[in-house]
């Protein structure tokens, strides 16, 4: 089976949104008919869940279809985007299209659907009831917004409860310290929720993990006294050094390390915090100049004890980074290890496979707000 995916087939056609599940069925008969429509192919129509997509433009909108088409691949599902915009004149209009893979040979073709609401101005309050009779029953609900917070947007306070899972971007947040009060909020209840800025740091999490896998170097994990994280931005905007406080949030949430109070490192941010043994950790968080055009990434990592360093970097090229490990008495053991960026499909396709609830996630958002709180 290719992972190649066919996009739409034809063009969405406008309809009436009570018509919406007679044209999916018209759909269906489209894609198994024949070039000449006297023909048949074989078809495998494929649903395990349904993915509830909130979106406020048409730019958002048509980003979140190419994903769903590269989505389906890997988790074949029945999407639902609501695009509203309250702003403009009155509106209700919903279209389907089917995202199909291209066949192997001898293979059945794969499709999946996605119907696409179309709500503006007063209309807006009549999307949530529009979405609820197209969900398919007895399947898991997902509902991923993909820009900004739901947390007090319509569509999300009605249907939240039937979702078996929130997916969200909190890099897009507009005020991410805020922001992520309302998400702690919101995984203090019963929903598991998902963060693609948290997803976007298991590379560099996994890679700083190794370091510890070596028994010399475990030693050295309670005695940190210093982190030193580097992100890209070329303004200094505050919103910037988000991803750098989700990654020290996970360390401080491992070790026991607890937020006492915002200090000065050489000019730049810094957190004090205080180990589980009284010790003391200080936690630095510094711009640097980005490779490319891409701001708000964590470039580097500095873990220092009294006698070891552990180093974690983005390589000079594309795709790569490289690992340093500084212990006394040891050789100096440095690496360059493979270092892809996750694209947008591949983060959701990782929460996706999650079952329950991200308790590591959780504990790091906790930290996370308490360290927001004090910039």
């Amino acid at each position: 089976m290719t992972n190649n995916a066919q996009p739409l087939l034809g063009t969405p056609t406008s309809i009436d949104v009570r018509a919406i599940e007679r044209d999916l069925n018209a759909l269906w008969k489209q894609t198994t008919n024949g070039p000449n429509g006297d023909e048949t192919r074989a078809v495998t129509r494929v649903c395990v869940l349904n993915l509830v997509i909130g979106v406020h433009d048409n730019q958002t909108a048509d980003q979140a279809t190419e994903i769903v088409a590269r989505l389906m691949t890997r988790h074949p599902n029945r999407a639902i985007l609501v695009n509203t915009k309250a702003q403009d004149e009155p509106l209700l209009d919903a279209w389907v299209q089917a995202h199909c893979q291209m066949p192997g040979p001898g293979r059945p073709q794969v499709c999946c659907e996605q119907i696409t609401i179309d709500a503006r101005g007063s209309a807006v309050t009549l999307a949530p009831g529009t979405v609820l009779p197209l969900l398919v029953p007895d399947l898991p609900v997902m509902f991923w917004w993909p820009r900004g917070e739901p947390f007090n947007d319509l569509l999300y306070t009605k249907l939240y409860r039937l979702a078996d899972r929130l997916i969200v971007d909190s890099a897009t947040f507009a005020d991410p310290g805020q922001g992520l009060v309302r998400l702690s909020e919101a995984c203090g209840g019963s929903l598991p929720v998902s963060d693609l800025a948290w997803g976007r740091l298991t590379p560099v999490r996994e890679l700083i993990a190794q370091f510890f896998d070596v028994p010399a170097a475990l030693s050295h994990l309670q005695e940190i006294s210093r982190v030193n994280v580097a992100f890209t931005s070329t303004s200094q905007q505050r919103n910037d050094m988000h991803q750098a406080v989700l990654l020290a949030s996970w360390l401080a949430s491992k070790l026991g390390w607890s937020p006492v109070a915002k200090t000065d490192a050489n000019g730049h941010i810094a957190i004090e915090m205080q180990r589980g043994d009284r010790g003391t950790v200080v936690v630095a968080l510094h711009p640097v100049d980005p490779s490319d055009d891409t701001t708000g990434q964590t470039d580097s990592i500095t873990l220092e004890c009294s006698h070891a360093k552990f180093y974690v970097a983005r390589g000079a090229t594309e795709n790569c980074a490289e690992a340093r490990a500084e212990i006394a008495d040891k050789p100096v053991v440095h690496r360059a290890v493979r270092f892809e960026k996750l694209v947008e499909d591949e983060l959701i396709s990782a929460e996706l496979q999650l079952l329950g609830r991200d308790y590591t996630f959780e504990s790091a958002l906790g930290t996370a707000v308490k360290i927001w709180g004090m910039l």
